[in-house]
């Protein structure tokens, strides 16, 4: 089992998001597959939770009834893409995750890549390769 500093990483490592983030800062997950300038709708769970609350306090003294509020991100501080790739590899950089030895695990710059055809020669000439010349 690995150690990371990510607030809560072993909880949500099964969800989307929070699996590919941890599984780059484990050192298992080397490139990412998409177009770089898509807008990625990502809402952190601090921003639901405070929305909830707030509702809940709005409408205590009212009677029951069916409200419906949409939490989102939005296009006004879009998150794209590659900046998901810039953050990760800043923040595994500065607080690594710590392997089975207690050592830092140290990552690779990640490999953005826009299509599957891209992806595909980039694991044939990382990982086939390789195992061809041995």
């Amino acid at each position: 089992m690995y150690h990371c500093l990510v607030t809560n990483c072993l909880i949500c490592v099964y969800r989307t998001i929070d699996g590919v983030i941890y599984n780059y800062g484990i050192g298992k997950l080397k490139s990412f597959v998409g177009n770089p300038k898509t807008i990625l709708d990502v809402i952190p769970a601090d921003m639901v939770i405070n929305c909830v609350i707030a509702a809940i306090f709005i409408h205590s003294k009212q009677p029951p009834k069916n409200f419906i509020y949409h939490v989102s991100s939005s296009l006004r501080n879009p998150l794209k893409y590659c900046d998901i790739s810039k953050f990760c590899h800043s923040y595994f950089k500065k607080t690594p995750c710590i392997n089975q030895n207690g050592k830092p695990i140290v990552i690779s710059n990640p490999c953005l890549v826009n299509s599957f055809v891209a992806f595909d020669i980039y694991i044939k000439v990382t990982h086939v390769l390789p195992l061809k010349v041995c």
